[in-house]
């Protein structure tokens, strides 16, 4: 088996955001769970020796801790499957979230706006649009009005009753996001029909 330089399998695993694990010269003893041994694993999970898990050899990307008990890395003691971890908050960031402070809509951003499930006339309507920040909380503010009977809340819910059909024409609005300090904000168009 030809052997993967250390500096390239950093840069590939540091990437996910995830975690690290490097092999050392230790043969998987049972103090530590690390090494190279065929007992001692030397794997993302740390590896295993007589039953045992370990920290050693397992380096984590900024932001993420790793756990002893099972030797993997994990952001707020959770493991993140969207590889992305808030260092000021500790906790794992969905997909679309960047952790350098800046604001992502969890809606897909194809530069086009995005539709909200439709809203049937006169009844009630309850809607979370997601939005998150790496720097902490934000607040949604509808730029333009949303369809008659409709509100969003700085929580990001759309809610109410609708009082008037859309007649197969969606309804589209600007929404912003923006952190409490004004330091960051992004905008997004949403479509809404009601039936």
């Amino acid at each position: 088996m030809n052997a993967v330089p250390l500096s390239l399998l950093a840069g590939l695993l540091a990437g996910s955001g995830c975690c690290l694990t490097v092999v050392s010269g230790d043969t998987g003893n049972d103090e530590t769970g690390g090494g190279g041994s065929s007992s001692g694993g030397g794997s993302t999970s740390g590896g295993t020796t007589g039953g045992k898990v370990g920290c050693s050899g397992v380096y984590c990307s900024p932001a993420y801790v790793c756990d002893p008990a099972d030797g993997i890395c994990k952001c707020g003691g959770e493991i993140c499957t969207s590889g992305k971890c808030d260092a000021n908050t500790g906790a794992c960031l969905p997909g679309g979230c960047t952790p350098d402070g800046g604001i992502a809509f969890l809606a897909e951003d194809s530069g086009q706006a995005a539709m909200l499930p439709p809203a049937r006339l006169n009844e009630t309507y309850d809607f979370h649009i997601g939005a998150c920040a790496g720097s902490g909380p934000i607040t949604l503010t509808a730029l333009s009005p949303l369809p008659p009977g409709l509100a969003l809340y700085p929580s990001g819910e759309v809610e109410g009753v609708p009082i008037m059909a859309t007649n197969g024409v969606p309804f589209e609005f600007e929404v912003e996001a923006q952190t409490p300090n004004g330091t960051a904000a992004a905008f997004q168009n949403f479509l809404l029909q009601v039936e």
